[in-house]
């Protein structure tokens, strides 16, 4: 206004407790800022939002809205069943869980078709884009809603997203290809056989369907793999190498077919890693799979590899699978064995028992991670295309810890159905175990998946690990102006960690970790305190090179995530730096890493509690 001017301040919240007056009156000078500053706490986790509005009298008016997350002060605990039919199943009792946070979540469902739909909710909403989550995003989706279609269903909500799933991940493979055509876990990694192979698998497979996969380039990919191959000099494993004879043969290039041929599939026990005691038996249960797939695009015969599959697997009265192996995590290897089974011998007898066996195997509504979770989808997705299971309906009746929840219709033709999930708070579930029964009656199918979820509330939270061979620490250093010996200035850190700041320091954050063997695809997940913010640029310029030993680091609000398609044997170091920005004491939650596809085998650092001083 370019007049001093009493300025009324409001302050409203919904989820947090303001402390003193939320409403003030202000004399603002002309062309000076002015701050307001109210306390607040936070009250249950959840989504908060502050609405702040400014008025004078009269005059103009101003107002903001926002919104933000609350989180828990603990670490997430969960634990999964999944089946079909009839059942019981106990969660066994937990300690040192919060009484109020968590939930028991149960998920029903007449036909495959209703839990693949279900599955895509996991992909979609995954928080990352490698070039794998990429395709386990795009290709699922695809092959869903074609099935979806072919069956004659009403399409799911879900799939309402597909145009701008499917052009976000074009656009997205486009951006991440590299200049030799290849692709890489990231973008800035080296390309690779394998990942170069699953995007033209997926990309093939979405043309299948009618899409126009252009935007990915895929001719440049197409160069690249026939060169990779022909190149002697080129070195990969067994199971990367047939994975991309299989995608360049979809495409039609058949010149690598010979290729096969070079190939070793003979039965042989070979060391886990380089200089291990650990031995793993060659081919594995992924490599007969896939070889089986070339085979049979090459127009082999790639029965006998099928026979020698099943000798892999563990077969019961009601289910067949085969067992997670270094490289094919999870689900992976059973998924590509239906898929083989489904291409080569859709006849089988035991594919339903491949099929029940896959389901079994389900974390709620999707697998491991987003990996296999990809993988089984195409295979069911194949197998329900075949077999166009829509079952008569059923009904089923759930009962927690003895007590009825509801009685669940089951109707094959509808896919969206709210009450077919039930989430039963974890303040109604008690301190003991839970126990939940599933009485199914009709001629229909039930699948359930079952979710108990919790938080770990140790105060305070320890250092924590399922995986004896691996150990993450965090240390916190304030960085500040050192002399060297040439006499120039260095922003270097603290000779010793230090937990206490001043608004405005700078901070570096290193996190150590010691792995016993080498590790693929390990991702970190790193919570930063509230009252910091980190300062990392996460993109390179044009020509610039990479300086960073891991391969990717993504920046959100709440936390930091690195990713290191191989983490070496013994001691590797990841830094950053952050400021702090807002006095009060914050905890850094424990910073935790895992195999992305292997996520049951992880470590984790002890919370940090960090305290800003005006």
């Amino acid at each position: 206004t370019g007049k001093d001017q009493d300025v009324t301040v409001e302050l409203s919240a919904a989820g947090l407790t303001l402390s003193g007056e939320a409403k003030r009156t202000l004399r603002v000078p002309a062309g000076e800022p002015q701050v307001v500053e109210i306390d607040a706490t936070a009250g249950t986790p959840g989504t908060a939002s502050l609405t702040a509005t400014v008025a004078i009298a009269g005059g103009l008016n101003d107002g903001v809205k926002q919104s933000f997350p609350i989180l828990a002060h603990g670490r997430p605990v969960l634990e999964t069943r999944a089946g079909e039919g009839s059942a019981k199943v106990e969660f066994p009792v937990k300690r040192d869980l919060d009484p109020e946070e968590g939930s028991l979540t149960v998920t029903l469902s007449p036909t495959l078709a209703g839990d693949l739909v279900k599955s895509l909710d996991y992909l979609i909403d995954f928080p990352y884009g490698c070039t794998e989550q990429t395709m386990s995003r795009f290709m699922p989706s695809v092959l869903v809603a074609g099935t979806v279609r072919d069956l004659g269903l009403p399409n799911p909500k879900n799939l309402e997203k597909l145009p701008k799933i499917v052009q976000d991940s074009l656009t997205r493979l486009n951006r991440m290809q590299h200049s030799d055509g290849g692709w890489g876990w990231w973008e800035y990694d080296e390309s690779e056989p394998f990942m170069t192979a699953l995007v033209l698998d997926g990309l093939d497979r979405a043309r299948s369907q009618g899409y126009d996969v252009g935007m990915a380039r895929p001719e440049n990919a197409l160069n690249w793999g026939v060169n990779f191959l022909k190149d002697k000099t080129k070195k990969a494993e067994t199971r990367d190498r047939l994975y991309l004879i299989y995608a360049l043969l979809r495409w039609g290039k058949t010149e690598v077919a010979p290729l096969l041929n070079g190939i070793d599939l003979k039965e042989r026990t070979e060391p886990l890693y380089e200089d291990s005691k650990e031995t793993i038996e060659r081919p594995t249960s992924a490599e007969l799979a896939t070889a089986a797939l070339a085979y049979h695009q090459a127009g082999k015969n790639a029965n006998g590899l099928l026979d020698r599959l099943m000798k892999k697997a563990q077969i019961g009265e009601e289910i067949v699978t085969w067992a997670p192996e270094n490289g094919a995590w999870g689900s992976e290897p059973s998924a590509l064995a239906l898929t083989a089974f489904e291409a080569i011998r859709p006849n089988d007898p035991r594919l339903p028992k491949i099929v029940q066996g896959i389901m079994r195997e389900r974390r709620g509504n999707a697998w491991s991670s987003t990996r296999d979770t990809s993988y089984a989808i195409v295979g069911l997705t194949a197998y329900l295309g075949r077999t166009k299971e829509l079952a008569t309906s059923a009904t089923a009746t759930v009962l927690v810890n003895g007590r009825e929840r509801g009685t669940i219709a089951l109707d094959p033709k509808v896919l969206d159905d709210p009450s077919r999930i039930l989430t039963i708070p974890r303040s109604e579930l008690g301190e003991g175990a839970v126990s939940v029964e599933i009485r199914k009656s009709g001629e229909g199918r039930c699948y359930y998946s079952l979710a108990y979820s919790g938080l770990e509330v140790a105060k305070p939270l320890g250092a924590a690990a399922t995986d004896k061979g691996l150990d993450v620490v965090r240390r916190v250093y304030k960085l500040e102006p050192q002399r060297l010996e040439n006499g120039e200035m260095r922003l270097l850190p603290s000779k010793e960690p230090v937990t206490s700041f001043e608004n405005g320091d700078l901070v570096r954050v290193e996190l150590t970790i010691n792995s016993d063997v080498p590790r693929e695809f390990v991702m970190g997940e790193e919570p930063t305190p509230s009252s910091c913010r980190v300062n990392e640029r996460t993109e390179l310029n044009p020509y610039e090179e990479k300086t960073w030993w891991w391969s990717r680091t993504v920046v959100r609000d709440d936390r930091l995530a690195f990713f290191a398609r191989d983490l070496p044997k013994g001691e590797s170091k990841i830094t950053y730096n952050m400021r702090a920005e807002q006095a009060g004491t914050a905890s850094a939650l424990p910073a935790r890493i895992e195999n992305m596809y292997d996520p049951g085998r992880w470590a984790s650092t002890a919370e940090t509690m960090i305290q800003v001083q005006k």
